[in-house]
């Protein structure tokens, strides 16, 4: 893998920007003016691009005049050889543990009872607010709780909770769950749990 290469898969790691104003709930005054990542890697992994990048432009200049400078030049090669091998390895890990991204709910759900990390949105207020949740498919998840959103099933003799998205209820004694009245436009999936050190 190449300088080219690895600049062009370090960029596509980059989740979209958001807008400041959002996030500082100040869309009034800021809207569209600033846009940031909302977390750390992303500027991490722009810098190595630029950096490589710049590397990348002072190494292909430097081999025009190589013969004036190249002890210059030789020195920088693998300056930018043990780099792309770092670089490799970081991409292996990041592709292996690629940290979890929103899917819009028009382009796939989560498997049946799969607990996700759920965006829903009031309408029409636009209010938006994330939990733990799933998704049901019909007749999926069988229900030992006959109350609440189910549907009974003479072939099988079993309660199935109905088909749509529930929030995961975790100390509540009579439900472990319930259905989303709101509609659900985005989930990921639960990031793991931080290593113990």
């Amino acid at each position: 893998m190449n300088a080219s290469e690895i600049i062009k898969d370090l960029r596509s790691l980059l989740p979209p920007q958001v807008d400041y104003a959002e996030l500082v709930c100040a869309e009034g005054f800021f809207h569209g003016q600033h846009y940031v990542w909302t977390e750390p890697e992303p500027y991490i992994i722009s810098a190595a691009a630029d950096y490589i990048e710049s590397l990348q432009t002072e190494v292909e200049g430097m081999r025009s005049n190589w013969y004036k400078c190249a002890s210059n030049y030789q020195q920088k090669c693998k300056d930018v050889a043990e780099l792309e091998s770092k670089i490799n390895n970081l991409l292996d890990k990041n592709l292996k543990t690629e940290s979890p991204r929103w899917v819009p709910v028009e382009n796939g759900l989560p498997k049946s009872g799969e607990h996700v990390w759920l965006c829903c949105e009031v309408r029409p207020s636009g209010r938006q607010y994330m939990c733990d949740g799933y998704y049901a498919t019909p007749k999926s998840i069988a229900c030992s709780n006959p109350e609440g959103a189910i549907e009974y099933d003479e072939d099988t003799d079993e309660y199935y909770l109905l088909e749509g998205w529930y929030e995961v209820i975790k100390n509540w004694d009579d439900f472990s769950s319930v259905c989303i009245d709101d509609f659900v436009t985005h989930w990921m999936p639960l990031p793991e749990f931080p290593e113990k050190d």
